[in-house]
């Protein structure tokens, strides 16, 4: 019985290893996991209005990184349809820069955007943006019948016939300074024209000398020769039997005068569109 008594005790201290420890049962200690890198968010702002013949800022300043910070900003714009080259996109970093020139009208354009945060994450955005040509709806309407009466139609009172209006903004869509130089222009042959059947020396002097100014703006402030636009823009503007009697009236009434090339100022040579 005591031998037998003994040999459990010895198999029940086997089983439970007498109170003793193993090295094996220790337990790792748990690793840190890796927090997951969040990506940025992209996100800009641009002007409510946007024109021809401007700089507009667009601003990705709201962009953000809710982890850590953004490293760099990407630009590029798809012109769509437009195939001039008027329309760019400067890279600044947060802050880009879409430069606009002349148009002929509207364009849609899309401003994308690329931010890459410090972990080398990125988020795109883009963005539909509409610029707006400035002219042609400054432009009257085109008269019933343009040939009608001596002085035709002006409906916005600025001395150029509304048909004549439309023409030279055909010609030059896409230069403004030759068109207000070339409005101008018109501006004086109308009112060679209607001194024309005027008895008045001064009214004819007045519009003489502002016909030899016309040399001066189309030199200084224009790409254009001078003595063909001239001829263009008279051509336009005396194109009824009417209107050339007027013109021969008023040189009969300069026959025998000289004169010379004025100089005239900046503000001399353009009528700025309404």
């Amino acid at each position: 019985m005591q031998i037998k008594a003994m040999s459990a005790l010895l198999a029940s201290c086997v089983l439970s290893a007498c109170g003793g420890s193993d090295s094996n049962d220790t337990e790792t200690p748990s690793q840190p996991q890796p927090t997951s890198n969040i990506s940025p968010t992209a996100i800009f702002s641009q002007p409510d209005d946007i024109y021809e013949r401007g700089e507009f800022v667009v601003d990705a300043s709201g962009s953000n990184d809710s982890d850590g910070s953004i490293s760099s900003y990407s630009w590029s714009i798809d012109l769509g349809d437009y195939t001039g080259n008027n329309i760019s996109l400067s890279d600044n970093g947060a802050n880009s820069t879409l430069v606009v020139g002349e148009i002929e009208e509207d364009v849609t354009v899309s401003v994308n955007l690329t931010v890459t945060d410090n972990d080398g994450a990125t988020d795109d955005y883009s963005n539909a943006i509409t610029i707006h040509e400035r002219d042609v709806e400054k432009l009257p309407p085109m008269p019933a019948n343009s040939a009608t009466g001596l002085e035709g139609t002006d409906s916005d009172g600025d001395g150029v016939r509304d048909d004549i209006e439309i023409k030279v903004y055909n010609l030059y869509p896409l230069s403004k300074d030759n068109r207000e130089v070339t409005r101008k222009a018109a501006q004086v042959f109308q009112n060679v024209l209607i001194t024309g059947n005027s008895a008045d020396d001064l009214d004819d002097g007045d519009a003489s000398e502002q016909l030899a100014k016309l040399v001066w703006c189309y030199n200084l402030h224009t790409d254009l020769n001078s003595k063909q636009e001239r001829a263009k823009i008279k051509a336009l503007v005396f194109d009824t039997p009417e209107r050339l009697e007027a013109l021969e009236k008023f040189k009969q009434s300069r026959n025998g005068t000289i004169q010379k090339t004025v100089e005239s100022t900046f503000s001399e040579c353009r009528l700025p569109q309404n």
